[in-house]
């Protein structure tokens, strides 16, 4: 019973940690890209990033390099962003997967070794699934 007690108030500290960054969000916060996976956190400010719109989702150019170097090490962390209001959560996916993430939204490739590959131009590319093919 003690064990159900923690359990519960661990998941509901998640649930208030997950919604502080997800579904609460200001138009300052609209400026922030969160990268993180259970135990780091980075936050990058408008200044630090540059989110393009393409035909498939978005690309995430890290332009300061201090950030990169720490989101490099990540092992497989998701993407928070936001578009027109709307909070994106972007989940890692094997390269050479075929197909998408059960559950997500939006992905971006993962490195053999679960981190994030940047493209040549260093830059994270986001698939949004409303925007590419899904395979049933």
């Amino acid at each position: 019973m003690a064990q159900f007690k923690v359990l519960s108030l661990l998941i509901a500290a998640t649930i208030t940690i997950s919604s502080k960054y997800c579904k609460n969000i200001s138009k300052q916060d609209c400026e922030i890209v969160f990268v993180l996976n259970d135990s780091k956190m980075i936050k990058l400010l408008k200044a630090d990033y540059v989110l393009i719109e393409n035909q498939s989702g978005y690309e995430l150019k890290i332009l300061n390099k201090q950030s990169k170097l720490l989101i490099e090490e990540l092992v497989k962390p998701q993407i928070k962003f936001c578009v027109k209001g709307k909070i994106v959560i972007a989940e890692g996916n094997p390269m050479f997967s075929s197909s998408v993430p059960v559950g997500a939204e939006s992905f971006y490739p993962l490195s053999n070794n679960n981190r994030i590959a940047f493209s040549a131009e260093d830059k994270i590319l986001i698939s949004m699934i409303n925007k590419v093919m899904r395979k049933s």
